[in-house]
């Protein structure tokens, strides 16, 4: 999680302490899954730019890091903390705290592929991030990138994980669709969601704040063109979490 003009490294510190209540939905479970699976297998120096807390490598089966040196870089030392405490018996982790909206401190074609898992969302020049994740990867070195869709909606990935859970099947008709009813009753539909109600009312208001400040939240085709003019190849694009979630895999064209 970034620190750019409208997000600052405190604010990412707060989301922090209830971030990870996020593992316990199927939906973001599933989407750390599907971010494992385009992780290039010949890679041998991989960036996470904006790594969060490090869940995408707590939950990684140990053949995807063997013999990977991995950088992790992240703008919020309370992130990196907690990073740090998951991370901590694996040897071949190095992490950065920086701000991905500058210079990134990285030589020029040096890193085999990069990874930004909702991350460019927060940059008010997504082009400039792009440009600079473009120097520091070799020729046809990959970037694996997950952003929010424009319609994203975090009460959506509640409501899916909701059906996905052992309690009773249901379905809300869209005149419930505003958050407040809509979480009301996902609340009382399953009980890790309701175990930990004041966390995820918390991400919530995250989340609308996120949306409220002007993130960048394109569609498909749009990010797709973006990486394009950037100087990518567009290897694959797919949905995850829920379907709010943009997954493409690009590569680097070579020069």
């Amino acid at each position: 999680m970034q620190q750019v003009s409208f997000f600052s490294v405190f604010f990412w510190s707060a989301y922090a302490h209830a971030y990870d209540r996020l593992l316990g939905l199927t939906p973001y479970r599933q989407y750390l899954a599907d971010i494992h699976e385009y992780i290039s297998p010949t890679a041998t120096n991989i960036l996470e730019l904006g790594c969060g807390t490090g869940n995408i490598w707590a939950t990684a089966d140990p053949s995807l890091t063997e013999g990977v040196r991995i950088i992790l870089l992240d703008s919020s030392p309370t992130m990196l903390d907690r990073t740090k405490g998951k991370l901590k018996s694996m040897k071949n982790m190095a992490m950065i705290q920086a701000d991905m909206a500058s210079r990134l401190p990285f030589e020029d074609r040096s890193l085999d592929q990069v990874i930004m898992a909702n991350t460019l969302y927060t940059c008010q020049k997504p082009e400039n991030v792009l440009a600079e994740v473009f120097r520091v990867l070799r020729p046809q070195g990959y970037l694996l990138i997950s952003n929010p869709r424009s319609t994203f909606s975090m009460a959506r990935i509640l409501q899916a994980h909701a059906k996905e859970s052992d309690h009773p099947r249901w379905s809300v008709p869209n005149k419930f669709w505003p958050l407040s009813k809509l979480f009301f009753l996902l609340s009382w539909s399953d009980r890790f969601i309701r175990k930990n109600l004041p966390a995820f009312l918390f991400i919530l208001a995250v989340n609308v704040h996120i949306r409220n400040t002007g993130a960048y939240f394109p569609e498909c085709s749009e990010l797709a063109s973006l990486l394009e003019r950037n100087g990518f190849k567009i290897w694959l694009r797919d949905q995850s979490y829920a379907n709010q979630n943009i997954l493409i895999m690009a590569q680097k064209k070579g020069e």
